[in-house]
């Protein structure tokens, strides 16, 4: 897993997944755009300076023969960080789930008993 920006705020972070409410849209939404503001600078740069990665192919392509725009790469952008979030989100839940002790003890066993050996 890759690390997490510098530029991303721990304080973001932290209020991304400690305000998840589905009855709030304005809360979510009001997060989307914080995720978008820090990437616009990132976006921007790219533009201005290409590089060998993701963002810089971007900038390059093509839809329906119009340039790429500044919204629509920023929409792309942050539907890659919320799926990438949530896959991570739900593979982290799923990995504890299958671990949990009423579920599955003899793997629960042979991981913390690993884990120990890792530790020395």
């Amino acid at each position: 897993m890759a690390p997490k920006p510098a530029h991303v705020p721990d304080a973001l972070v932290k209020e991304h997944f400690s305000s998840i409410e589905l009855n709030n849209p304005m809360g979510t939404m009001g997060r989307i755009l914080k995720v978008t503001a820090i990437m616009r600078d990132t976006l921007l740069k790219r533009k201005a300076n290409p590089q060998d990665d993701i963002i810089s192919m971007l900038w390059q392509t093509r839809i329906d023969d119009k340039e790429m725009t500044l919204d629509t790469l920023e929409d792309y952008c942050v539907a890659r960080f919320l799926a990438g979030l949530d896959t991570v989100m739900n593979a982290i839940g799923l990995a504890v789930r299958h671990l949990a002790p009423r579920r599955r003890p003899a793997a629960q066993a042979s991981r913390r008993s690993k884990a120990h050996y890792r530790s020395i």
